[in-house]
């Protein structure tokens, strides 16, 4: 049988905004620290200059795109059609006079990990990328593995290409973003070949009609022996003996444990499954012996995110599960939405059917926020010059005069009543930087504190969550 993928003053302002649920665990504390200045950016007096998360790109009259370093140096020397961000401090520069293999990745403070692939793609794991070359330009389908479309100018892979597309034979490699290497021995060579990834390794699902077996691979490129017969999913395999058990293995085909019964999800290395139950059409969370993990049931089997168990019901209300199977959000909370903040070290936004919502702790409590939280940890309040910031260390507001918004991950910038802008911190609500500055940005790592129209002070971020 082949292989399925399964798939954040004073105290809390009122009694409205106490905790929903308080679990007696370690509290959240963060901290937010800059270095000494390291120096100092100038913007160019024309053309666009953009603080992205991950790095710093600015676009010249031209059009043409440039990345820069943390000092506003252009490392590379040059401009390029498109810059993208393919993940954290990781940039695709593309020259089109190269055409098709007009694509290098590289880090903002210079790096060239590779050069002169056509596509570059993330996988699904922080840790590989697919690396798509093209060959020679081909004229029928059937020898097609990329297209080139003049009307984005951007390469893409599709299984039908459009009439005037230039078409491409080609294949993909494997690059491992924490070895700086290509994955040895591992190659596609049909754009329906499929990666997956069970832990750090590799399984190539080949096309179908291709005649081969997929194949298993260790980072370092040596292949693992796969059984005639198994299930793939959820960062372990299992299979299915003919005593109509089910064999349980980690990602390089050790044996963790056997079930009597088939899993409908696995959940926490193995250790954690979803249990069908036919009869009430729900599925349930048991351990490997069969015993409840949890007393909440499923209409939908949950999901495994950032170490919880997040799953909703026919009424889309959500339910929350830890490790430890406890319920940190029931169904009769009525949480119509439960998802990670991003970059969020493990904090979830809740959202609840009367527009209220929340934030998930890592350890396992709830409190209400009056607004939602942004992705850079910042719950802040504005109204008629006052303002109210969420502290992500006590789980408290504190009111403050002026205007706030957030700038960079648990940061945000106060405006006073003279226009001038001061830093503090949304964990402990320190203040980093005095009221002194025209405006603040942030970008991979650096907090850039404005002095002039065209020029900012330079200071190293660092945060640390214990």
């Amino acid at each position: 049988m082949k292989k399925l993928s399964i798939p954040l003053s004073l105290l809390l302002i009122l009694s409205l905004f106490l905790s929903l649920t308080v679990s007696a665990s370690a509290d959240f504390s963060a901290s937010v620290t800059l270095g000494d200045k390291v120096g100092e950016f100038v913007e160019a007096e024309s053309g666009y200059t953009r603080f992205g998360d991950s790095g710093i790109t600015y676009n010249d009259p031209n059009g043409k795109e440039s990345l820069l370093d943390f000092l506003g140096n252009n490392p590379f020397g040059r401009s390029f059609h498109n810059v993208e961000n393919v993940q954290a401090d990781l940039f695709t520069l593309q020259d089109y006079s190269l055409l098709p293999n007009m694509t290098s990745l590289v880090r903002p403070d210079g790096t060239i990990l590779f050069e002169n692939a056509a596509i570059v793609k993330t996988t699904g794991n922080p840790r590989y990328l697919r690396v798509i070359y093209a060959t020679e330009e081909v004229s029928n389908k059937e020898d097609c593995y990329l297209f080139f479309h003049e009307s984005d100018e951007l390469f893409s892979i599709r299984l039908e290409p459009d009439q005037g597309d230039m078409m491409y034979a080609g294949y993909s490699l494997v690059y491992d973003l924490q070895e700086e290497r290509f994955v040895e021995n591992v190659r596609l060579d049909d754009a329906a070949d499929y990666l997956y990834f069970v832990g750090d390794n590799i399984l190539v699902d080949y096309a179908y009609g291709s005649g081969k077996e997929d194949e298993l691979y260790r980072p370092d490129g040596s292949q693992i022996e796969l059984p005639d017969s198994y299930y793939q999913g959820y960062g372990v395999f299992y299979t299915r003996t003919e005593a109509n058990t089910y064999l349980i293995y980690d990602e390089n085909l050790n044996p963790i444990t056997e079930l009597d019964f088939s899993p409908t999800r696995i959940y926490f290395g193995g250790t954690v499954f979803a249990r069908e139950n036919e009869k009430k059409e729900v599925y349930e969370l048991v351990r490997a012996d069969g015993s409840a993990f949890s007393s909440v049931v499923f209409e939908y089997a949950p999901d495994e995110q950032n170490g919880f168990l997040v799953g909703h019901n026919d009424k889309d209300q959500y339910a929350v599960i830890s490790q430890e199977g406890k319920t940190l959000i029931s169904f009769s909370d009525k949480a119509d939405y439960v998802y990670p903040i991003e970059n969020g070290y493990g904090l979830f936004q809740v959202n609840y059917k009367n527009e209220d919502s929340g934030i998930l702790y890592p350890d396992g409590r709830v409190n209400k926020l009056k607004e939602r939280m942004d992705n850079d940890l910042c719950e802040l309040v504005n109204n008629n010059g006052k303002a109210e910031v969420f502290l992500l260390n006590t789980a408290k507001y504190v009111k403050m005069d002026g205007y706030v918004s957030s700038v960079g991950p648990m940061m945000f910038s106060l405006r006073d009543s003279d226009g001038n802008y001061g830093l503090y911190s949304a964990a402990d609500g320190s203040q980093l930087l005095p009221q002194a500055y025209r405006g603040f940005s942030y970008s991979n790592g650096y907090l850039y504190a404005k002095i002039d129209s065209h020029t900012y002070e330079v200071y190293p971020v660092s945060i640390t969550v214990d």
